[in-house]
């Protein structure tokens, strides 16, 4: 495994970013006590996903935050990110560079990223797992390990061997497949208890099951009988459309042959109506003249009249004359 470089900013003392590069060969970062080597160290921990607080000399993971100073305020959330040369292809994927990083937030959020794509712990774990490269393996040797080492218990020795011997990933699976199988057999129990809950009512629901296939069956006979009869309905209906669109077209051209023959009726009778205007002007007309040689015949008879009785009165005288 090749280091190449390691950017650690907000993450414990490192108030900026800061990049360490790490050439061919060993890299030795020297300084007096309290100048942060040790950070360094925490860093590339906490960024390959170390969880425990002892190991990182922080009781919570917002001590792992830079906190502020005098002069700098401090930081909303610590960034470590591990360069990786994967140019021999030792880490199976197909980069490269392999960028590894991890981000937490004094909300208590935490984010793993692997060449700036958002993963799970899991999945970083797994892939360090595979590469033989672990939190607490041996690659990574602390103030106090190798006295820790030599006083472990036989049992914590014998997680130190597995780890270097690079059994860590098999765990990890065998890990897995217990809690897979795990859960498999509580579902197993679930199913026998839910037998075991249905079998009083298995007759029930045979039945119902039978009832629910006889209406599944009659309503598809029922569709395709209402399909049918729908369809013959339509037909019906399209036969007595079209016999309605022939009435019609057959009424529609008796009404414009009536209405042909009542304009003409129309103007026929308003001839005759206008002879008979013109008679009815002619009748009054002779209806005064006759009026008139009335009157006049009348006033000739008067005066006949008149003409009588003057001549009597004067045959009268000249009887009396005589």
């Amino acid at each position: 495994m090749y280091l190449k470089r390691l950017d650690v900013q907000g993450f414990k003392s490192f108030a900026t970013r800061t990049s360490f590069e790490f050439g061919q060969g060993i890299t030795a970062i020297v300084g007096p006590n309290g100048s942060g080597k040790s950070n360094i160290a925490d860093a590339l921990r906490w960024v390959l996903g170390e969880q425990s607080g002892r190991l990182l000399r922080a009781r919570k993971m917002e001590d792992s935050i830079f906190a502020g100073s005098s002069k700098r305020p401090r930081a909303d959330k610590a960034e470590v990110t591990l360069t990786l040369d994967n140019s021999d292809g030792w880490l199976p994927l197909d980069f490269a560079e392999v960028a590894l990083s991890r981000r937490a937030y004094r909300s208590g959020e935490s984010e793993y990223l692997i060449n700036r794509k958002r993963v799970r712990l899991r999945d970083i774990q797994e892939l360090l797992a595979k590469a033989s490269v672990a939190q607490t393996s041996y690659a990574i040797i602390g103030q106090g390990l190798v006295e820790t080492v030599l006083n472990l218990r036989p049992e914590e020795r014998r997680f130190l061997i597995e780890e270097a011997a690079d059994i860590q990933r098999y765990g990890l699976r065998i890990d897995e497949a217990r809690s897979k199988l795990a859960a498999t057999h509580e579902n197993i129990e679930r199913v026998k208890l839910l037998v075991k809950e249905i079998a009083p009512r298995l007759r029930h629901l045979e039945q119902q099951a039978k009832r629910a296939a006889d209406y599944g069956r009659i309503s598809r006979e029922l569709s395709q009988a209402l399909r049918a009869y729908y369809g013959h309905q339509w037909h019906h209906a399209h036969e007595m459309a079209a016999i309605s669109r022939a009435n019609q077209d057959q009424a529609k051209a008796d009404f414009t042959q009536t209405k042909v023959a009542m304009e003409a009726c129309e103007r026929e009778l308003a001839e005759v109506s206008k002879g008979l205007e013109d008679r009815r002007r002619s009748s009054a007309a002779s209806a005064a003249d006759r009026q008139r040689l009335a009157d006049r015949i009348r006033e000739l008879e008067q005066g006949l009249a008149v003409s009588e009785q003057r001549r009597a009165i004067l045959e009268q005288r000249q009887q009396e004359l005589r």
